[in-house]
């Protein structure tokens, strides 16, 4: 029985493409910690680090597994490079916003546990 995570890349014509189901999966419990977070709910910090951290892993991982090869991994990737300079800038210029340095220290936990279950 096939599942979403089982072959993350698919081969078509020597072209590498990503499965995007994964990513809008990871991009939606973003999003709906970033609407928890307007709404001013409690969680939305859980939300969005879990969010963040696996649609990270998986972008990364996607990006050194197709070398590039992907426009759209590639966009993805450095969306997620930018996000974490803004939080390693955040922790060390900005006063702790948007995360404090436990923040930092969950998220990056949490983004090497989903990095190592990635299948490579």
């Amino acid at each position: 029985m096939n599942t979403i995570l089982d072959k993350d890349f698919v081969k078509t014509n020597n072209t590498y493409k990503t499965k995007t189901l994964t990513t809008i999966i990871w991009a939606t419990i973003l999003l709906i910690g970033i609407i928890f977070r307007i709404i001013d709910w409690p969680g939305y910090n859980t939300l969005q680090i879990i969010g963040a951290s696996g649609l990270i892993a998986y972008n990364l991982s996607g990006f050194i597994r197709l070398k590039g090869k992907n426009m759209l991994n590639n966009i993805m990737s450095l969306l997620s490079i930018v996000w974490i300079i803004y939080i390693i800038s955040g922790i060390f210029f900005n006063d702790g916003h948007p995360l404090n340095f436990y923040g930092l220290i969950m998220h990056f936990t949490i983004f090497i546990i989903f990095l190592l279950f990635t299948n490579y």
